[in-house]
């Protein structure tokens, strides 16, 4: 027997050293001779706060094998227990050969350190670049194989960079180019929908003084005009090198001064208690996702507990104590007393606890930006709430998903998965509620919005009318912003109108000024949130979304939430999700609300 198990163990021993690569490769994937050669935050090196931003990782393979395998992505202090949880990256590179890969985290602060590893040992993790926090960036987009020169004060950044979705383009302000850039397939549309989106390009002469000729892919910016308009971005030409533009002149360009008139606007609500040289205090997450939780939390159904309580009392005096003098005696009094304590005690675990007879649930609002026809570029915060705990995924359709817990210091025990498998799986204490921010391109039923009326004084639109079509409900509040000013909408029969009353400025609304000296987001009163009915829920999230869908983070200043001339948006608020519901098997309470925004282009004539 003996000898058996020993020429088993041969054999086994021979088949190994046969073929160790093979073995080896599968068991320790660590083997793999793969080195992190660069890294890169976000476009200009720097990360922009409260928002999804690229992390480029140049990835070497050294070794004769194809290497592929996963990086995990986590910020965390070394020596802390309760960290972030990881952002899963795959990979894959051919032998010795090197490949960029993308992850967007979300980036809230720049003090907690992000490390990125392939394994376990320590020469498979690597301490990246603190993220330095900064404004949106300005780049000049140059192709890899482009030969260095002065870029001026103009941070330079390579197209083959250039992110393949959408929803990593927040932290992106301003594009200069002097050339041609080498972007195709998923990066050219990529671009194409960040300048309709409010994109600025701004077009340089190149070595031979003339602007670039662009081939039919982007056509759109080969307008003669010196400042035109594509879609709802801005080009602009300037008939200067690269080279020569310094701080000052790209500051001017990128950021130019604001009108006196709109610091005026919002002068007469100014409160001193809550500003700080003119800006006002706002969190674009917090303000959402507190109030989701609110109403997506378990609470304790008070109203039951108490009449089980007093019928408790009841059936054991008098009601065992009758059973006890009936003709079943002793016998039937113990029978009665025991099944009645068996009974209520299921009834107040069942009933009676927090969470009790309630279904796991979720609680949302998104933001839909409808970039074309059917496509939309959206945001999204949600809450969800667990009744006995446990193990849950959330993820949507579409592409370009990233997802966040949003904690900055009560971090989840989770994993996110990055790519085309793109998921949030997170563990949810029982009775407890965890929050998600999430960013995704998904396509669904076009909306659309008819300008029934329209009128201007001064080139500011004073009155409007508007007809939304193709929306999956009735709106519960509509708006309407031009420049700095923004309309709240009144329904009239199926119009939307503006009436005649004078606008209010849009950072005046977005930071509840109006409502001193109510410190609420509520702007319907201070009533819980969760006492509220749904409806009025929903509609007192409209200024906390109406403010990100003008992307502003950090603080509020007059011109926060301003369009470009000739562009008007307008913007529903609708209590039903539709295709922008998140996919999270085991909730069947789903709840949510859709602000959808439509950017018009009108004539101010």
């Amino acid at each position: 027997m003996r000898a058996g198990a020993l020429a088993v163990l041969c054999a086994v021993a021979m088949a190994c050293l046969a073929c160790p690569e093979t073995v080896c490769a599968q068991t320790d994937p660590g083997e793999l001779a793969i080195n992190v050669g660069e890294t890169l935050w976000g476009f200009d090196g720097k990360a922009v706060a409260d928002t999804f931003t690229p992390l480029s990782i140049l990835v070497q393979n050294t070794g004769p094998k194809s290497a592929s395998g996963t990086f995990r992505l986590q910020r965390g202090l070394p020596l802390d227990v309760n960290r972030e949880p990881p952002i899963e990256i795959p990979f894959e590179v051919p032998p010795f050969e090197e490949r960029w890969i993308q992850a967007a985290p979300y980036i809230v602060d720049d003090y907690i350190p992000w490390q990125l590893s392939w394994g376990r040992r320590e020469n498979q993790k690597l301490e990246l670049p603190q993220a330095r926090l900064g404004e949106a960036a300005a780049i000049l987009l140059v192709n890899p194989n482009d030969r260095a020169r002065s870029s001026g004060a103009v941070r330079r950044f390579r197209s083959n960079l250039f992110p393949a979705t959408i929803t990593v383009t927040d932290g992106l302000q301003t594009v200069f180019l002097n050339s041609v850039p080498d972007i195709q397939g998923a990066r050219l549309q990529t671009f194409l929908e960040w300048l309709n989106r409010g994109g600025r390009v701004i077009l340089l002469q190149g070595d031979d003084h003339q602007f670039p000729r662009f081939p039919s892919t982007l056509a759109a910016l080969n307008n003669p005009e010196e400042t035109f308009a594509v879609g709802s971005g801005q080009v602009r030409r300037m008939a200067v090198e690269v080279g020569d533009i310094d701080e000052a002149q790209l500051h001017r360009v990128t950021r130019p001064e604001r009108p006196e008139s709109l610091k005026d606007a919002t002068a007469a609500f100014r409160d001193p208690m809550r500003t700080y040289n003119g800006r006002y205090p706002w969190s674009r997450d917090r303000a959402i996702l507190e109030r989701l939780e609110s109403v997506s939390r378990f609470h304790r159904r008070w109203w039951l507990i108490y009449p089980l309580a007093l019928l408790y009392l009841l059936a054991v005096f008098p009601g065992t104590f009758a059973v006890a003098h009936s003709r079943k005696g002793v016998k039937g009094f113990y029978l009665a007393y025991f099944a009645t304590a068996v009974v209520f005690s299921w009834a107040f675990k069942t009933l009676g606890g927090v969470g009790g007879g309630d279904k796991n649930r979720i609680r949302s609002a998104t933001i839909a930006q409808q970039i074309a026809p059917g496509v939309f570029d959206c945001s999204q915060w949600s809450s969800l709430a667990a009744v006995n705990g446990g193990w849950f995924t959330i993820g949507h359709e579409g592409s370009g998903r990233l997802y966040s817990p949003c904690e900055e210091f009560e971090m989840p025990h989770g994993q996110i998965t990055s790519g085309t498998e793109a998921r949030y799986e997170v563990d949810i204490p029982v009775a407890s509620t965890r929050s998600a921010v999430s960013r995704f391109r998904t396509t669904a039923p076009a909306v659309g919005a008819q300008l029934r009326s329209l009128a201007f004084a001064d080139r500011k639109l004073s009155t409007c009318a508007v007809e939304f079509e193709g929306l999956p409900a009735e709106p519960i509040s509509a708006f309407a912003c031009h420049r700095e000013g923004l309309f709240k909408l009144q329904k009239n029969g199926d119009v939307w109108m503006s009436g005649r009353q004078l606008s209010m400025a849009t950072a005046v609304f977005i930071s509840n000024l109006d409502q001193l000296p109510n410190y609420s987001w509520n702007a319907r009163g201070k009533q819980p949130a969760e006492t509220l009915p749904t409806t009025e829920f929903f509609h007192s999230l409209e200024r906390p979304l109406v403010g990100n869908a003008f992307r502003i983070r950090g603080h509020v200043e007059p011109w926060s939430a301003t369009m470009p001339a000739g562009r008007l948006r307008v913007m529903a608020l609708v209590e039903n999700e539709g295709a922008f519901a998140p996919v999270a098997p085991g909730f069947e309470d789903v709840q949510g609300c859709v602000l959808y925004v439509i950017d018009l282009p009108v004539s101010e004539n």
